[in-house]
């Protein structure tokens, strides 16, 4: 059987809004008691009484959030019965697990992009630990994103309206070893008045998914780990892999050892991008055919709990919270579709 993996890079502005309602209200009170006092329409009395109130409500209002940064994200969006995406699969590319991994990544962008694909490449594949081995291919710029069967894929163009800025899709078979993957970056939020830093951390995030990698924190109010599977409020620090992540794809694929290092850096000096592709068999055309009909039809935010009942159009949520969403669909034939999105 495939599945399809789905995961989605959210927006910031919620937060950037609430911090600006906050300082606005703010500033608000302050003139106010300044032209009460102005006025002597407040007392020193008054005054006093006020700052003590006020230290009250600063008092809750730091509990409050010390809840939610304490809080997981992904914890059953009020009913406790939603489990942690993390843990709903291990997929990784055929490996044997020693070596590394060595996969051949197609570049199907428009020019645009090219300096935040390349620096991504790089910086995933001279890991350390290192534990991959990757080339890159040129292909005509296809926003439709057509997977290719032992390969990623990445992609850009204006899906409109979607909730995300960026999105990976994984197909993977009944073994959980993914066969195919692509990754997009989504122009209607990454536009070009958007920030050089989100474009970066916005491809190196999905990029990294396609090597079967999940977040290393989904709580946007944490300090940044450093690594773009993070997901932060500051982005800075999270526009390249970090640690943990060499770490892990070490664990999943192995270390890349001295001659395929030195063949790779031969490679890359005669500037020789394609690598002989694994041999996966071919995904049956349908699954791509009926994966491409049914996602039209997915509807992201809508309403529906986490208990496996069926949330519309034959999907099902399998996981909710208040900033994620996991959907599955059977599309017969032993295939499912898994959907993993986080909320803008």
């Amino acid at each position: 059987a495939f599945n399809l993996f789905l995961c989605t890079v959210p927006k910031f502005e919620k937060m950037k809004n609430t911090c600006k309602c906050l300082l606005a209200t703010s500033a608000l009170g302050a003139i106010g008691v300044g032209a009460g006092l102005y006025f002597g329409l407040i007392t020193r009395e008054d005054l006093d009484a006020l700052v003590d109130n006020i230290g009250d409500i600063g008092d809750a209002i730091k509990d409050r959030f010390d809840e939610i940064l304490d809080s997981d994200p992904f914890s059953g969006f009020g009913n406790g019965n939603a489990s942690d995406p993390n843990d709903l699969s291990e997929l990784a590319w055929a490996s044997s697990g020693e070596g590394g991994l060595e996969l051949e990544i197609v570049n199907a962008l428009d020019d645009r992009w090219v300096e935040y694909f390349e620096k991504a490449i790089s910086d995933w594949e001279n890991g350390d630990p290192d534990a991959l081995i990757l080339s890159t291919s040129r292909a005509n710029p296809d926003s439709d994103c057509s997977a290719i069967d032992g390969k990623m894929k990445v992609c850009n163009g204006d899906y409109d309206a979607t909730g995300w800025r960026g999105v990976n899709e994984l197909v993977w078979d009944g073994r959980k070893r993914i066969v195919k993957s692509t990754a997009k970056m989504n122009e209607f939020y990454l536009t070009d008045k958007s920030s050089d830093d989100e474009k970066q951390y916005t491809m190196c995030h999905e990029i990294g998914h396609g090597f079967g990698l999940m977040h290393t924190d989904e709580n946007f109010m944490n300090a940044p780990l450093g690594d773009c599977m993070d997901y932060s409020h500051i982005l800075g620090p999270n526009l390249g892999p970090g640690l943990i992540n060499y770490q892990r794809l070490a664990n999943m694929y192995g270390t890349v050892d001295g001659s395929r290092r030195a063949a790779r850096s031969l490679r890359h000096a005669k500037k020789e991008d394609s690598i002989s592709s694994r041999s996966i068999s071919a995904t049956p055309a349908w699954v791509d055919e009926m994966l491409i009909e049914k996602r039209k039809s997915l509807v992201i935010g809508g309403k529906g709990s986490a208990n496996g009942k069926p949330s519309s159009n034959d999907w099902t949520i399998i996981h909710k919270s208040e900033l994620g969403e996991i959907h599955q669909i059977d599309l017969g034939g032993g295939y499912q579709a898994h959907v993993r999105v986080l909320l803008a």
